[in-house]
């Protein structure tokens, strides 16, 4: 990671939560010359931010959720339905509501982003191992081009029509990383839980923790 961000010149680093978070403590006592960030993020909290469009909603729509459509309303988006609509229909048929809470997400998150100490230039936007959703719905938060570096990349073929810059270290998916990384984002986690959206404050507003005080200990 040190190698290609000197490669590439680049002087900001947003660590994605929580992956980043472990990495983030070991690149820096490497490298102190850059801007480097604990970015607090989640996939759940780009999307609410970002998503613009019904095109947002059918992509987020094909994604896994194990739960209900009630359910997937109010964790994804913090929307709450009547528990007999969510017997029923799709988050297409919620589209308005979905998109208007996204406005307010945006305006807040935007809030936390100017925040953020930058030096000039892009910002290179470290994950361990994703998709590319955070990064494709963050590039629309801020006007800095957003170069990502990830241990390796899911899906690459569905999102390759992205456009996203996202460099892999692993390409190989038979690679030790690949295979173990469920494993590995227990360990490099952060002890705080997942963020979930900013308050009007620019306050992270974070889940519930799932994992147990054993958990934690055993990370820690």
């Amino acid at each position: 990671l040190y190698r290609q961000m000197s490669r590439e010149g680049l002087r900001n680093m947003w660590f994605c939560a929580r992956d980043g978070y472990l990495i983030q403590n070991l690149y820096d006592q490497l490298d102190d010359s850059i801007c480097s960030v604990y970015f607090l993020t989640s996939r759940f909290a780009a999307i609410r931010a970002g998503m613009e469009d019904e095109e947002d909603v059918r992509y987020v729509e094909e994604m896994r959720f194990s739960g209900s459509l009630r359910e997937q309303l109010r964790e994804r988006f913090g929307i709450s339905i009547e528990e007999a609509d969510g017997e029923r229909g799709r988050l297409l048929d919620y589209k308005e509501e979905i998109l208007k809470a996204a406005e307010e997400s945006r305006a807040h998150y935007r809030t936390y982003l100017r925040s953020l100490e930058l030096a000039e230039g892009p910002i290179a936007f470290f994950d361990f191992v994703a998709r590319g959703t955070v990064q494709m719905y963050i590039r629309r938060l801020t006007d800095r081009p957003l170069k990502g570096f990830y241990f390796s990349q899911l899906d690459r073929a569905y999102m390759r029509d992205k456009q996203l810059d996202i460099l892999r270290f692993y390409e190989q998916e038979d690679s030790g990383i690949f295979r173990n990384f469920y494993l590995l984002e227990a360990v490099v986690t952060s002890p705080q839980p997942s963020v979930l959206t900013f308050d009007e404050h620019w306050e992270a507003v974070f889940g519930p923790e799932t994992r147990t005080r054993e958990n934690l200990e055993c990370i820690r």
